[in-house]
C-alpha cells in the first residue's frame, strides 16, 4: 500500500490537494454565511473580492444573484473546481491563484471578505497581519474587511485530544457507489502560540477495495483572543474595528457555546 505525505510541504496548501479537495469539495452548501456576507457585500458595496473562495460555495451563489465578486485561493486544484461548477451554472468567475499574505492584484475593491474562519490557516501572526495589511491596500477608501472566526471545537484538556492513533473523522458518500474515507490525529498543540497540528488520512473506497490513497495532508492552525485581532487590524492600518457576538476579553475557544464571531474593519 502506497502512502502519499505532504508532510513536508512549506506552505498551507498540501491540505487542500490530492483527495482533500473531494473532501472540502463535498461541503457546497450556503450555510448560515451566506445571508452574512451578502447582506455585508450588498451594504459595503463591489466590486467584492472573497479570499479563500475554494469551490466557490459562496461566490457561484452571489455572481449569480448578479453581484460582482471575484475569488482567490493557494490551492489551484480548489479553483478547477470552482470553475467547473461554474461553468455548469453558466457562471465564468474572476479566479486568482494566491495567497492571501502575498495578495498582489492590479484591481480595489469596497470588500473583502474571508469566510469559514480561514484566518486560523495562516501559519503565525506575522503572516496574518501581513494578509490585513494587503487586504486594506486592495481596498478602495471607506471599503471593508470582513471575516468569521470559528469558536475551537477542540478540547485541549482531554488526553484523548492527543491521540496518536488515527480516529475516524468523516465518510462522504460519493457517486458511482464510492466512498471517502476521513481520518485524523493531532499531533502537537501549543498554549502559547495558540496552536495545533493535525493530519488527515484520505482513502477513496468502493466497497472495502481501495481505489485511491492514503493520502496523509497536513494542517497547522490558530486560534485569536479577540484582543489580538484588534490589534493586528489597526497594525496593519484599519482605523475602525467591529466585532459582534463575542466579549472583547473572552478567547474565542471560550464562546464555543456563542457561534461564531463577525470581525469588520474599514479603511479611512
Amino acid at each position: 500500500m502506497n502512502v502519499t505525505d505532504d508532510r513536508s510541504a512549506p506552505d498551507q496548501t498540501a491540505q487542500y490537494r490530492g483527495l482533500a479537495v473531494m473532501h472540502w469539495a463535498a461541503y457546497d452548501e450556503p450555510g448560515w454565511d451566506h445571508p452574512v456576507f451578502e447582506r455585508i457585500i450588498r451594504t459595503s458595496g463591489t466590486p467584492a473580492l472573497e479570499i479563500g473562495v475554494g469551490a466557490g460555495r459562496l461566490q457561484r451563489r452571489y455572481l449569480a444573484a448578479g453581484l460582482p465578486v471575484e475569488g482567490l485561493d493557494a490551492s489551484e486544484e480548489m479553483l478547477a473546481v470552482c470553475r467547473e461548477r461554474a461553468a455548469d451554472q453558466g457562471l465564468a468567475p474572476v479566479l486568482h491563484a494566491q495567497q492571501v499574505q502575498e495578495l498582489d492584484l492590479p484591481n480595489r475593491y469596497r470588500t473583502i471578505y474571508i469566510p469559514c474562519g480561514s484566518v486560523a490557516c495562516l501559519p503565525d501572526r506575522q503572516a496574518l497581519t501581513e494578509a490585513f495589511r494587503r487586504c486594506r491596500e486592495h481596498l478602495e477608501p471607506g471599503g471593508v474587511l470582513a471575516f468569521n472566526l470559528e469558536p475551537i471545537d477542540h478540547d485541549y484538556t482531554s488526553a484523548a485530544a492527543m491521540a496518536e492513533d488515527w480516529q475516524p473523522h468523516v465518510r462522504l458518500d460519493l457517486e458511482a457507489g464510492r466512498t471517502l474515507r476521513v481520518e485524523r490525529r493531532v499531533l502537537a498543540e501549543d498554549a502559547v502560540e495558540q496552536s495545533w497540528t493535525e493530519e488527515r488520512r484520505y482513502t477513496l473506497l468502493r466497497g472495502e477495495a481501495v481505489l485511491a490513497g492514503p493520502q496523509v495532508r497536513p494542517a497547522t492552525l490558530h486560534w485569536y483572543h479577540a484582543h489580538e485581532v484588534l490589534a493586528l487590524l489597526r497594525l496593519a492600518g484599519f482605523t475602525a474595528v467591529e466585532l459582534t457576538e463575542t466579549d472583547l476579553c473572552t478567547p474565542y475557544r471560550g464562546a464555543y457555546d456563542r457561534g461564531p464571531v463577525i470581525v469588520t474593519a474599514t479603511t479611512a
